[in-house]
């Protein structure tokens, strides 16, 4: 009974979800790369303003924790879990001139938080403190990314 019920309600929510996204993705803008394309992922188009999962490349392998971005009291840090519900991290032009870019960390869509560096002793570690971090996607050799849309 339980089982069914968790799966209903399961149901509901991403029934309920997903007109949500459909409805606000007809206004949303693509993320493009330097050279003005926008970056694809697959048959999904990466939105600015869409909650994202947000994987740090390169981790050594003596890391045995999740390389996915997650916020630690007022810092990011890495550990978090693919595809969880609170996925708070999302990508928002950082000024209308250019390609550039930032990333934000919302607690409901009301309330985000740039997230910039917070240099400390030469370590400069992302917080929600400090002024954005100004970003250009650049593709990477062999990257399966085709789009970042608005739309």
């Amino acid at each position: 009974m339980k089982t069914t019920l968790l799966f209903l309600s399961f149901l509901l929510f991403a029934f309920s979800a997903t007109s949500l996204l459909v409805a606000a993705g007809d206004t949303l803008d693509p993320v493009l790369d330097i050279d003005g394309n926008e970056l694809q992922n697959g048959e999904d188009v990466i939105r600015v303003s869409t909650a994202l999962d947000i994987v740090s490349l390169n981790i050594p392998f003596y890391c045995r924790q999740s390389s996915i971005w997650t916020l630690q009291g007022v810092f990011v840090t890495m550990g978090g879990a693919r595809g969880n519900f609170s996925r708070n991290f999302q990508i928002q032009k950082y000024n209308e001139l250019g390609n550039t870019y930032k990333f934000i960390y919302c607690v409901d869509n009301a309330a985000c938080r740039d997230i910039g560096p917070a240099i400390m002793n030469g370590i400069g570690p992302l917080t929600i403190l400090n002024d954005p971090l100004q970003v250009v996607f650049v593709k990477a050799e062999g990257s399966q990314i085709k789009k970042i849309t608005n739309g």
